[in-house]
């Protein structure tokens, strides 16, 4: 079973994505999945950066991805 995400991993998270860190990287280095990363990154980075917007500018955003 696979552990909850601390504030801080999220954080760490928020820090790698930012600094264009390689997703299999940061998914070695956080012990999960490469899917659990892509997922984490788009619900809780991706998705509330642009949650009021993505309808209005969706293929903008998905060129920042």
């Amino acid at each position: 079973m696979l552990n909850n995400w601390s504030l801080e991993e999220d954080l760490q998270l928020l820090e790698e994505v930012e600094n264009n860190k390689d997703y299999n990287w940061i998914a070695i280095k956080h012990k999960r999945f490469i899917a659990h990363i892509i997922s984490r990154v788009i619900s809780h980075i991706i998705y509330p950066k642009y949650k009021d917007t993505i309808y209005d500018d969706i293929t903008n955003i998905s060129q920042k991805i």
